[in-house]
């Protein structure tokens, strides 16, 4: 990256419920788990839904969750209240597996933030960051996961002063993070309409700044969405989507 970054928090951003937002869905295929592995933050839920055209059911190896028996269509949601790694089977094709590495927030050792609070739909716009150790050459993932979606990841290297970026097309209502090692950042959302997408996080200043300057991110959102409540951190659903 040519020029110094420096993270703002934006100011005014709409906040919602907590409801508006969801976290990855998983995919129970007949050949296995879509994707396979996925990476949150700790307090955030997975969600598998049975594609399948027999009843699944999935089994932490060691013991944390174990839905009941899902019929076509039918859903699961587990909320993961610490970070670690958890990997899981199919109890009745225990040769599938997959994994939910959930990790610790921490939004001052790596941040994420927009070049533009809004912008036109269909355009791209900028994601950048840093991470604290200031160095270049770092793997940094970007991990984007539309509303009630399949999570995709993108990996980029630091340049030489620790900064990142990557341009990106918004979809709708998706959450933006980026992971570091064991280590995740503060989200990023965007709400997209048929004429703009809206940013709620941080604003990147592309006016010379100290080196490595950073903020928090707001975790704040601007999309609303109706109420939803967990009753406890395992639930299920037959209408292929969380309860």
């Amino acid at each position: 990256m040519k020029r110094l970054l420096a993270l703002t928090v934006a100011i005014g951003a709409l906040i919602v419920a907590p409801s508006a937002w969801a976290g990855p869905v998983v995919q129970i295929m007949p050949n296995g788990f879509v994707p396979n592995t996925v990476t949150i933050p700790s307090d955030d839920s997975i969600t598998w839904t049975n594609k399948d055209s027999v009843a699944r059911q999935v089994v932490a190896d060691a013991g944390a969750f174990k839905s009941s028996v899902l019929k076509p269509g039918e859903s699961y949601t587990y909320d993961f209240p610490a970070a670690g790694a958890y990997s899981y089977h199919g109890q009745f094709k225990p040769t599938q597996r997959g994994a939910v590495n959930v990790r610790r927030v921490e939004s001052r050792s790596v941040t994420i933030g927009v070049s533009k609070r809004v912008v036109t739909a269909g355009q791209t716009i900028e994601l950048a960051g840093s991470v604290s150790n200031g160095e270049g050459g770092q793997e940094v993932r970007v991990l984007m996961t539309p509303y009630r979606g399949i999570q995709t990841a993108k990996t980029v290297v630091t340049d030489a002063d620790g900064t990142w970026s990557l341009r990106v097309k918004p979809a709708i209502r998706t959450e933006y993070y980026v992971e570091f090692g064991a280590l995740i950042s503060a989200p990023l959302r965007s709400c997209t309409s048929a004429r703009s997408s809206r940013f709620a996080g941080a604003t990147v200043a592309s006016s010379p700044q100290p080196r490595r300057a950073r903020s928090s991110l707001a975790s704040s959102s601007i999309c609303s969405g109706g109420s939803e409540t967990s009753g406890g951190r395992s639930r299920s659903s037959a209408r292929g989507e969380t309860a």
